[in-house]
C-alpha cells in the first residue's frame, strides 16, 4: 500500500488502478490510500487523476454522510488543482451527492464506469 508505487502517470495524467479485496479494510484505510493518492499527484503538479476503483473487490456503496467525508477529504487533498475523475463499479455510483459535494468543496470530479469515458471527460477543454 504504497501510494508512490501505485500512482501511474502518462502525460498530465494520473491513474490509480488498486486490485484485491477491501472487504477486510476499514473506511479509514481505503479512505486513508486514496488520499494519499491525490494529494500525491497534487505534489507532483499532476492536474488531471483517474481513480479507477473497479479493481476493488467487496466494496459496498457509502452511507450519505461518509460519502459526504470522502468527497470533503478527498477535495482537501486535491487543493483545486487536481480534477478526478472516478470510475466505479455500476451499482456504486449513486445519484450525484457525491459530485456536488467535491465540487462545492473546489474538486472538479465525475464518476464513470469505464476508463475511456473518464479520460474522454478529462481532457475536455470545457468542464461541462
Amino acid at each position: 500500500m504504497n501510494p508512490l508505487a501505485e500512482l501511474q502517470q502518462q502525460g498530465d495524467c494520473g491513474f490509480f488502478r488498486p486490485t484485491g479485496d477491501v472487504e477486510g479494510a476499514t473506511d479509514a484505510e481505503r479512505l486513508k490510500r486514496l488520499t494519499q493518492v491525490v494529494a500525491l499527484a497534487h505534489a507532483r503538479r499532476i492536474p488531471k487523476l483517474v481513480l479507477n476503483l473497479t479493481g476493488w473487490k467487496g466494496q459496498a456503496m457509502p452511507d450519505l454522510a461518509h460519502r459526504y467525508f470522502i468527497m470533503r477529504e478527498l477535495a482537501r487533498a486535491a487543493r483545486g488543482a487536481v480534477k478526478v475523475a472516478f470510475v466505479l463499479p455500476p451499482q456504486l455510483i449513486g445519484e450525484g451527492f457525491g459530485v456536488l459535494v467535491g465540487i462545492n468543496a473546489g474538486m472538479m470530479n465525475r464518476m464513470f464506469t469505464t476508463e475511456s469515458e473518464a479520460l474522454a471527460w478529462l481532457h475536455q477543454d470545457t468542464e461541462a
